[in-house]
């Protein structure tokens, strides 16, 4: 990846793209970075272990769901003991589930610190510096950045990333291979309400190469615009509904690719024009503008309405015109 900034702040771009090989699709190196530390904070010890110590991981992890199951015996065995007044057998039974549960705890800090003294310090570093780092003055943050730049080496191989551009919305996959050999992923975007296509939230890291960069992805607010619009509203309306503006959702529209196009005139037979964009019948009269939409027509005209298109619904704007229209 490189490095760039033209003034809008810095962007990685792909090698590839670099070289002409690919599609241009800068991110944010801000993204990448946060997405990082976030990253980087959840990353449990034990992933960092060398592979020889995977073994004791998943130990651990036995142990503390015993331990856990050993901790609510113990809890019932309590409240029985509070209510029962022949308590002798449920007291030799709590000293010996505590006496398990003592020796439990024991072997797995054994465990964990082992693990700690195997694994390198720097991952340790690493994580005290990701907590605090986002937190951080911004002239603190440089000498900190440094820091890790020293230290991530020692415990990560490589960093590789696939920008991609989700429907107008920049984001992209991050995978994190280890020094021990053990690769994580996590994704970012620029808005958290990213609807991902399934081709992606699934996609091994092997075929990043040939994917494709630039999807049809929706934000939650567009795919909430796009339902409205499919039910015949104006986009004043839809305005109205997700409480923004109208140039808002024109251009929402525009980058959607469903630009404004010609009305098919009326004609002779029907004295209304279709709006293929706004997804229904309008027309202007004596000043005043008239419109209907395919999903009103289909609630008012349930049996004229044989499915919503121009076609299928232009019996029953004939009939709304006749009965809401200027002359009436």
């Amino acid at each position: 990846m490189h490095c760039v900034d033209k003034g809008d702040g810095p962007r990685l771009i792909s090698h590839l793209a670099v070289k002409g090989l690919s599609e241009r699709t800068p991110i944010p190196y801000d993204l990448i970075e946060k997405g990082f530390g976030a990253f980087g904070k959840k990353l449990p010890l034990a992933a960092a272990l060398p592979a020889s110590r995977a073994g004791d991981a998943k130990k651990i992890e036995k142990l503390e769901v015993m331990l856990r199951k050993l901790e609510r015996q113990i809890a019932s065995i309590k409240n029985r003991l509070e209510s029962l007044e022949d308590n002798e057998d449920l007291l030799d039974l709590l000293a010996s589930q505590s006496a398990k549960k003592k020796t439990l705890a024991n072997e797995i800090d054994e465990l964990q610190s082992a693990g700690l003294d195997t694994a390198s310090p720097a991952v340790k570093t690493s994580k005290e510096l990701l907590a605090v780092y986002r937190k951080a003055p911004p002239e603190e943050q440089i000498a900190m950045r440094t820091r890790l730049r020293a230290e991530l080496p020692y415990w990560i191989k490589r960093i590789d990333v696939l920008p991609l551009v989700l429907g107008g919305v920049r984001a992209a996959k991050v995978n994190v291979e280890m020094q021990n050999g053990k690769s994580f992923q996590f994704d970012v975007a620029t808005t958290e309400d990213l609807i991902w296509p399934e081709e992606l939230v699934e996609l091994p890291f092997k075929k990043w190469k040939t994917a494709k960069r630039v999807w049809g992805a929706e934000s939650l607010f567009d795919k909430q615009m796009l339902e409205l619009d499919n039910k015949g509203l104006p986009q004043a309306e839809i305005a109205k509904q997700l409480d923004t503006t109208v140039a808002v959702v024109s251009r929402a529209m525009i980058r959607l690719g469903r630009r404004r196009t010609k009305r098919t005139p009326r004609t002779a037979d029907n004295p209304m024009s279709w709006s293929e964009t706004a997804r229904g019948w309008c027309r202007t009269y004596k000043g005043q503008r008239y419109y209907v939409g395919v999903g009103t027509l289909k609630k008012l005209y349930p049996r004229m309405v044989r499915e919503t298109t121009r076609e299928g619904t232009e019996r029953a704007a004939k009939r709304w015109w006749k009965e809401h229209g200027g002359d009436k």
